[in-house]
């Protein structure tokens, strides 16, 4: 119920964070609940997963910041 309530307070920001960030990295984490603390390291695994997927996309966005800053 609290994390229901979390989730519903803090929908709009996070919409709006989303919308700002370069990359966003979604693990395949929806079958881990938030308190299944025995599940952690599948959570940890499948984000490390996720981020190794987006490594050529995040070098290329800090490339494209680099050259606007040099600018």
């Amino acid at each position: 119920m609290l994390d229901q309530s979390f989730n519903i307070m803090s929908g709009p920001t996070l919409a709006a964070e989303l919308k700002q960030a370069d990359v966003v990295v979604r693990p395949n984490v929806l079958n881990i609940g938030s308190a299944d603390f025995e599940a952690r390291h599948q959570a940890i695994l499948e984000g490390e997963k996720a981020a190794q997927q987006l490594i050529p996309l995040i070098r290329s966005r800090l490339q494209q910041k680099a050259q606007t800053l040099a600018r």
